[in-house]
């Protein structure tokens, strides 16, 4: 049994407690309440209409489900949420009586209750539900003392129907009796542990009176008002005075029953109510000789007795021990709350499962991408490798290029540097043609040196006196204009065309030297003597000027 007790465990380890709020349903209203802490309570309630719930069961459903509903909206964040609660029934429709067994083994003792709660049953025990809960275990002869609780199944399905539809879930269902005594028990803790109490509570539906033995629920008898008001007026403000006899009769009952069930009788008493307090605790004092404890909470002042119900049962601890095993439903506390945590349970790990699945299917898509990338660069390098060892094969081949190409740009540099620079031959001879003498084409040929003189001038004597000009110029030799390259002009003027012959010296540096006043060459006296010589000689023989 350890082992299951260890499963139980589990997710509330893992989760931490269960918030479960108390539910009361009753004939005026439904109350939720809900507890954070010790000291912070949330509360709602809806009012019911008379007719909906009389004496503790459900007349008109609709109605109950559609205020159900307008309670769940206010609680719950969305629709669909599901809250869970203990529900608290009406009194009136419970029945509770103590009954005893005697030791025995605990494979045994389930069967012993059982066979006793059939015994006392009110009904067919197949149509009730019902539960126990226990009160005290009898120190001399080791026997427990238990309290069963007994409730009709087709009421009982009523309400879990008209809740589950309405987005309740259900945990636990008591009553009164058992939630107050469980209050009495957790927030009044300077009571004494041997000392019987009776306790009265009175709420809106009627007078219920409790016998607490060890803090926990001895016996219970409910009143309701119908009964204790049938000979007075409907409709009429209750008094003291209409109640006090018939509270004085009740009193006495409940205290001759444990009179005749345990010879002594009881002398303290606890009340919870919100209305005759002074009235009721002067009578119980003063009639009955009882100790009487008006019972608040100093932690919650602004709390109205009338959900001290609700709180009682918002403190139900949910554990497997048989004094908290109480519940009117049709399986156990335990097993809803087992069924309930498991399904927490299952979703909490199902979420990390999820969680886990993803990170590792994300881990599994980088690592992918990693192998996929080492891979691809792995091929690229292998690719460089062979490339590189076709490179290589090539390289011999490639040097005799570079040096060819090398070879053929030192060529380019020398004939470079060999070039020559014709603008200072352009600009000489234009200077030497002087203004009588216009060049229209000069064409030199750079592999024999040689330079065509194209040009109109005045006349011929102009023209040969460009030439002589031009053969007095150091850099120039084999200058030569045969009198057939002199011929007329089409114009009605003297100008004729010709065309010169010359050759540049080698290694000869051309230089363009100005006059101020001609801007033209110097000649010196034996170029133009042997100028004047050649013109005679040229009118004298065309060969001779030719050569």
């Amino acid at each position: 049994m350890k082992w299951k007790s260890l499963v139980n465990k589990i997710p509330t380890l893992f989760l931490g407690a269960q918030h479960v709020g108390a539910l009361e349903v009753s004939h005026s209203a439904i109350k939720y309440l809900i507890l954070s802490g010790s000291k912070e309570v949330k509360q709602t309630e809806v009012r019911l209409e008379p007719g909906i719930i009389e004496q503790g069961k459900i007349k008109d459903k609709a109605k109950l489900i559609a205020k159900l509903k307008e309670l769940h909206a206010s609680i719950a964040r969305s629709e669909k949420d599901q809250v869970d609660i203990h529900l608290i029934v009406s009194s009136a429709i419970v029945f509770a009586q103590p009954f005893s067994v005697p030791p025995l083994p605990e494979k045994d003792m389930e069967e012993a209750i059982n066979l006793n709660l059939q015994m006392i049953s009110p009904n067919e025990i197949e149509e009730s539900y019902y539960g126990w809960q226990e009160i005290e275990k009898n120190p001399s002869d080791g026997s427990l003392q238990l309290l069963g609780a007994f409730t009709k199944a087709s009421v009982v399905n009523e309400y879990e129907s008209a809740l589950s539809s309405s987005g309740f879930h259900i945990f636990s269902i008591e009553f009164p009796a058992v939630s107050i005594s469980r209050l009495v028990a957790s927030r009044w803790e300077k009571l004494d542990e041997g000392t019987k109490y009776l306790t009265l509570y009175l709420n809106s539906e009627g007078i219920l009176m409790l016998i607490l033995k060890n803090k926990n629920l001895y016996f219970s008898h409910f009143t309701p008002w119908v009964d204790i008001l049938a000979q007075h007026q409907q409709g009429q403000e209750i008094k003291f005075e209409q109640i006090k006899a018939f509270l004085a009769q009740e009193v006495q009952r409940v205290i001759n029953f444990y009179l005749s069930r345990h010879g002594e009788r009881l002398n303290r008493a606890l009340l919870i109510s919100p209305l005759f307090n002074f009235e009721i605790v002067s009578l119980l004092e003063e009639n009955f000789k009882l100790k009487t404890k008006n019972l608040t909470l100093p932690d919650l002042p602004q709390l109205s007795p009338s959900w001290f119900p609700a709180l009682g049962a918002s403190l139900r601890k949910i554990t497997t021990r048989k004094k908290e095993s109480l519940s009117l439903s049709k399986t156990s506390v335990t097993h809803e709350y087992s069924q309930e945590r498991a399904l927490i349970f299952i979703s909490f790990w199902r979420k990390i499962f999820l969680s886990v699945s993803i990170f590792f299917f994300a881990l599994f898509l980088a690592l992918d991408s990693y192998l996929y990338l080492t891979q691809t660069q792995r091929d690229q390098n292998l690719s460089n490798i062979e490339n590189f060892q076709s490179f290589n094969d090539q390289l011999p081949q490639l040097r005799a290029s570079a040096h060819q190409f090398n070879d053929l740009i030192n060529q380019i540099e020398t004939i470079s540097s060999q070039d020559n620079d014709w603008s200072p031959l352009i600009e000489k001879v234009e200077i030497i043609s002087g203004s009588d003498v216009e060049l229209s084409r000069v064409f030199a040929d750079k592999t024999n040196l040689s330079v065509l003189l194209n040009g109109t001038a005045v006349d011929e004597q102009a023209a040969i006196a460009f030439k002589n000009r031009l053969i007095a110029q150091s850099e120039f030799t084999n200058v030569s204009l045969p009198l057939s390259n002199i011929t007329s002009s089409n114009s009605l003027e003297k100008q004729v065309n010709f065309s010169l012959t010359l050759q540049i010296r080698a290694n000869a540096e051309i230089t363009v030297e100005k006059t101020r006043s001609e801007n033209i060459i110097d000649v010196n006296p034996e170029a133009e003597t042997q100028s004047s010589s050649t013109e005679e000689a040229g009118s004298t023989s065309t060969n001779q000027l030719s050569s």
